[in-house]
């Protein structure tokens, strides 16, 4: 068990590995451990995916002289919830060393034509497709919003399954997508911010989030009933797996949800600091006056309740220093206080 301070966070972990050869050094499970772990991001957003090809290249490494991961206690692996009537929020989670418990979220839409906002962590794809059609059926889904190319989860997955649903994106999203996949013309559709998709019952408006870890993330205004899609603007690590859970974030309590937003904010803006701040705190007035019925982030819990204290701690949350992790020696100190157990 490891337990991590940071940022006024405190992160307990609880890790089985298993090896098949008993000369294989403690350094080695716990790097493949800690690196299976963390490829569940498959990528993910721009800290957390570094991260993964750190710790995934010496996981790999273990891998291959018999070490394996056998269990994670990371509490349920998917986790289902109604943030609104018409809504339906497919959670996971991501633990990771020495920042806590990361929230991974998508949203079904039930409009007259539903949408998917954003498709899942890679390495959890089975759980997220089982539980994504038991929420709708592939022949209703219509539309596929993906907020930013790192969150592509089980998007091929889907498009090949929903064969009438079209992916929509940014343009600049598009060709960023395209760098590494071959997306097919007819199954798109560019959705640039400050432009609307209608789909039957509703205008969902898609606007550029005021904090961002990509130059393509856009999120969503269903114009309907006031829900705000933020992608990655609205985040926070949990310092546990219950939290990551929660109905509202207000059951988090505002030390932890403020230490929370601030570290998500060094660690998954590009140098917050350097941001113009004039026109980052007009961006996110003007997310203000949406005057949003709930804040569904990609990685917060949502925000019924507390939604004027999450504007108020982004306000400030740009003067936080930014993230560079621990250096090497604080990395190994990292993991020598990780204490696996071997089965």
């Amino acid at each position: 068990m490891a337990s991590e301070r940071m940022s006024g966070m405190t992160l307990r972990m609880d890790i089985e590995v298993g090896s098949s050869t008993a000369e294989e050094g403690e350094l080695g499970s716990i790097l493949s451990c800690v690196g299976a772990v963390t490829r569940r991001c498959g990528g993910g957003c721009r800290w957390l995916g570094i991260l993964c090809g750190v710790l995934d290249g010496a996981g790999g490494y273990a891998a291959t002289r018999g070490a394996y991961v056998s269990k994670a206690t990371l509490g349920d692996i998917m986790h289902i919830s109604r943030p609104a009537p018409d809504i339906a929020e497919l959670t996971d989670v991501i633990a990771i060393p020495g920042l806590g418990f990361l929230p991974v979220n998508a949203y079904v839409v039930y409009a007259r034509e539903p949408v998917l906002i954003d498709t899942g962590l890679r390495a959890s794809s089975p759980d997220f497709l089982d539980e994504l059609w038991s929420l709708v059926e592939p022949d209703d889904l219509r539309w596929v919003y993906l907020t930013h190319p790192d969150h592509t989860g089980s998007i091929f997955e889907i498009l090949a399954t929903a064969r009438d649903a079209l992916l929509v994106t940014s343009l600049s999203g598009l060709g960023l997508l395209s760098l590494e996949h071959r997306v097919p013309r007819e199954r798109v559709f560019v959705l640039n911010p400050g432009e609307r998709l209608d789909v039957g019952d509703r205008r969902l408006m898609a606007f550029r989030p005021p904090l961002r870890d990509n130059p393509a993330t856009t999120g969503l205004i269903d114009e309907l009933t006031g829900a705000c899609f933020g992608s990655d603007c609205f985040g926070a690590p949990m310092t546990s797996g219950d939290l990551v859970q929660s109905e509202d974030v207000a059951a988090v309590p505002d030390d932890e949800r403020v230490a929370g937003e601030r570290l998500w904010t060094a660690a998954d803006t590009p140098r917050p600091a350097d941001m113009d701040r004039d026109a980052y705190l007009s961006g996110l007035a003007w997310l203000r006056d949406v005057d949003p019925s709930v804040v569904l982030g990609g990685h917060l819990t949502p925000a019924h309740f507390r939604v004027e204290a999450v504007f108020d701690t982004l306000a400030d949350a740009r003067d936080a220093p930014s993230h560079m992790g621990p250096d090497e020696l604080g990395f190994r100190r990292t993991l020598a206080g990780m204490e696996p157990t071997r089965i």
